[in-house]
């Protein structure tokens, strides 16, 4: 896996890729020290280290799904906001 910035510099949030079949798949995240990739069906969640994730906490992309709605309702919700028109 290999770690492509989305700023120049400094580098602090970015997504990680790996390559396979010929094709290149984004497989998690990263935002300044934390780090987060799925591998098979497991997400692995920790501080963003110079190969990956140190000290991972492990759960299913479902649970981590879950989690950051609850987060993001209790921090930020307007980005939750539907705009949807009906």
């Amino acid at each position: 896996m290999s770690n492509n910035a989305t700023e120049t510099y400094p580098c602090t949030s970015g997504y990680i890729t790996s390559e396979r079949d010929g094709k290149t798949h984004i497989d998690g995240a990263y935002n300044e020290g934390l780090a987060a990739f799925e591998l098979d069906d497991a997400v692995y969640i920790g501080s963003k280290g110079a190969e990956g994730v140190d000290n991972p906490v492990t759960m299913t992309k479902e649970s981590l799904n879950r989690f950051c709605i609850m987060w993001l309702a209790i921090n930020d919700p307007s980005v939750l906001v539907s705009d949807k028109v009906e």
